[in-house]
């Protein structure tokens, strides 16, 4: 396969590319099934432990929860996605 539109951008980006766009990495309804349920359990989770006494959002801590989230999933993503 080739990665003609991915070498033309810089760093990150074009790696990102090449990451999204191989066949290899996983079956991707599988990925995108288990991204989507890891979005939503970590939102729910999130969203309820930000919830103070009288049911009020703390939003701050909620976007802190949500950012932790995308951050460990992504890194996992990474780490299982890569060649060996």
């Amino acid at each position: 396969m080739t990665f003609s539109s991915a070498d033309n951008m810089p760093g990150f980006v074009a790696n990102f590319a090449r990451f999204i766009l191989a066949n290899d990495v996983w079956d991707k309804k599988r990925q995108a099934l288990w991204i989507a349920g890891g979005l939503i359990l970590g939102t729910y989770i999130s969203y309820s432990d930000s919830l103070d006494e009288n049911g009020k959002l703390v939003l701050s801590f909620f976007i802190f929860m949500e950012s932790l989230i995308v951050i460990i999933m992504g890194v996992l993503l990474w780490l299982y996605s890569r060649r060996r």
